[in-house]
């Protein structure tokens, strides 16, 4: 009986280090999708922000140039935006 014992010990623990060690793995694919996800976040706003800066370069020229209120108070927001985002 003992012999027995000691198969279905061993047996417990086996089942239990397996399932530790699943449960490290599918912790660490979660962190690694986490990573993964900000770093296309980050991609994809930086990408957004390059193709409008060319835009906020032809506002601040329109400005220049028309000296509008309106035009003023949409730079500024514009820059609001950005600062938001750190930059």
């Amino acid at each position: 009986m003992k012999k027995h014992d000691e198969k279905f010990d061993k047996k417990e623990k086996d089942l239990e280090n397996a399932l530790r060690r699943a449960l490290a793995d599918y912790q660490n694919l979660e962190k690694r999708i986490a990573e993964e996800k900000s770093s296309w976040v980050r991609s994809a706003n930086k990408d957004l922000i390059l193709r409008l800066l060319p835009v906020l370069d032809d506002l601040y020229l329109a400005n220049k140039h028309l000296q509008n209120e309106g035009l003023r108070l949409g730079i500024q927001k514009f820059h609001g935006v950005l600062a938001q985002e750190g930059l």
